[in-house]
């Protein structure tokens, strides 16, 4: 009996030993599989990833090694210079400033109730920051120390410092106007335009176009206040009608900075490995897994089983794609919304489809910026038409009947609503003295999309 139960428990072990070193058998096949076919995918893949380093690398080096943004002309005599070297003396003279008084500019900008005194000082207290920054718009490029060559990794300007010297020269404007001093506040708010478009086109960054883009509002906002009261005597109207038009048809290129995003991909990813569990969604268990440079490696290479299990043709593919996309959104970011949102809806459809884990995890959602880039080039292009508008009332004592009538000469593309292409809707209200431009796309944002031109002052009762 006892032999019997012998036999029956060694079988039985025999056939556990089957059930559990079969699948370890199995699985250690698949591991060595999966293994060389991402090691030899690696391989093959990796002078692709090498090469578009260097391909990188080039791309800064020449943007750099051409002074930068090359800065369109406005008003006045040039300087061969970088602006940056001003603008980063108007950031170091600004650091003093405290809370409070940004607070009160803040305020100001707002139209709230502030100490029009206080405003006076601190305006008076960093004019030295100002003047640095209105030196720099009159140099020839702009190049902000970014160091590509880190990637992703690379360290960014003071945004809010600049952010803050925006506010300060709208403010002065602002204060301007105020005075009673059209032509300088009229120069106050241009500039605090031109120098988000200098920050925009030195940055070659995502976020250097979006904080650009931001202080480029900051002054073109105060204008409209003044235009919608005609505070803008015929000089000014045509100064701030010729510069928006520079600024519409020179802002730069929200692709180029996309595709610079691009090329800081190839040069991070060589890094990405000690980074990779803070991008995985996971729980803390498998986070600490991924820790593990070995564990770390398995993982990741079996994610790319859509490119072979191969990490570098994830990459290859992942960036590849995403310059197509950048390449697609400089062609069409000055056209219409509808071909934005078209573009961006195939391109979203692309990714969702995608079985490439390092394009779903490395590509940024673009359209809100995009979006956001065309929301500023309607508000140059309406302050523009309203000018134009204000003009035509000062020369013929009237508002036209449409804006046909307006002499825009080589300035038509003002006329012309970026979010739908076509001419802008206009009315003139029944008393005849005042009027209103806007876009179909004030139903969304009437606060951005429609502006109202009141009577001259001596017509108002």
């Amino acid at each position: 009996m006892k032999l019997i139960w012998e036999e029956s428990l060694k079988k039985r072990l025999k056939i556990y030993g089957y059930i559990i070193v079969i699948p370890i058998i199995l699985l250690i096949l698949v591991g060595l599989l999966v293994g060389s076919m991402g090691l030899i995918g690696d391989l093959i893949a990796k002078p692709r990833l090498n090469e578009m380093r260097k391909e990188a690398l080039t791309y800064f080096e020449d943007f750099r090694s051409q002074g930068g943004y090359q800065k369109p002309v406005y008003n006045g005599k040039v300087e061969d210079g970088n602006a940056w070297d001003f603008y980063a003396r108007a950031v170091k003279a600004i650091e003093p400033m405290t809370d409070s008084e940004r607070n009160s500019i803040e305020k100001f900008l707002r139209g709230k109730e502030v100490d029009i005194e206080q405003i006076s000082l601190i305006l008076f207290r960093y004019e030295g920051a100002l003047n640095d920054v209105r030196r720099g718009l009159k140099q020839t490029r702009c190049l902000l120390p970014i160091e590509y060559e880190k990637g992703i990794e690379a360290p960014l300007p003071d945004y809010m410092s600049l952010r803050t010297l925006t506010k300060l020269l709208a403010s002065h404007g602002r204060l301007s106007q105020n005075m009673g001093r059209s032509h300088q506040a009229t120069r106050d708010y241009l500039d605090a335009a031109r120098f988000g478009q200098d920050i925009t086109g030195g940055d070659r960054t995502f976020i250097g176009h979006m904080i650009g883009t931001v202080c480029l509002s900051f002054g073109i906002t105060e204008m409209k206040k003044d235009l919608k009261t005609f505070s803008f005597p015929e000089e000014d109207l045509k100064e701030i009608a010729r510069d928006l038009n520079l600024f519409s048809s020179t802002w730069p290129s929200l692709g180029e900075d996309i595709l610079s995003e691009t090329w800081m991909m190839p040069i991070t990813d060589i890094k990405m490995e000690e980074k990779m569990p803070n991008f995985v969604d996971a729980g803390s268990i498998t986070r600490q897994f991924l820790h593990n440079r070995f564990f770390l490696w398995g993982f990741t290479h079996l994610r790319s089983w859509s490119t072979f299990f191969s990490v570098n043709r994830a990459w290859v593919d992942a960036i590849t794609s995403y310059q197509e996309h950048a390449k697609g959104i400089a062609k069409i970011e000055d056209q219409n919304l509808q071909k934005l949102k078209q573009l961006e809806e195939q391109w979203d459809e692309r990714i969702s489809e995608s079985h490439n884990w390092v394009e779903k995890m490395a590509v940024p959602y673009s359209f809100s910026m995009t979006k956001r880039r065309l929301e500023a080039k309607l508000k140059i292009r309406l302050r523009g038409a309203a000018a134009l508008a204000q003009l035509y009332h000062l020369q013929n004592h009237s508002y036209p009947s449409n804006l046909i009538e307006v002499d825009a000469r080589e300035m038509g593309e003002l006329l012309k609503d970026p979010m739908t292409g076509q001419s802008w809707k206009y009315k003139v209200f029944a008393n005849g003295d005042s009027a209103q431009i806007y876009s179909p796309y004030n139903e969304e944002k009437p606060n951005i999309a429609t502006i109202t031109l009141g009577p001259p002052p001596e017509n108002r009762s």
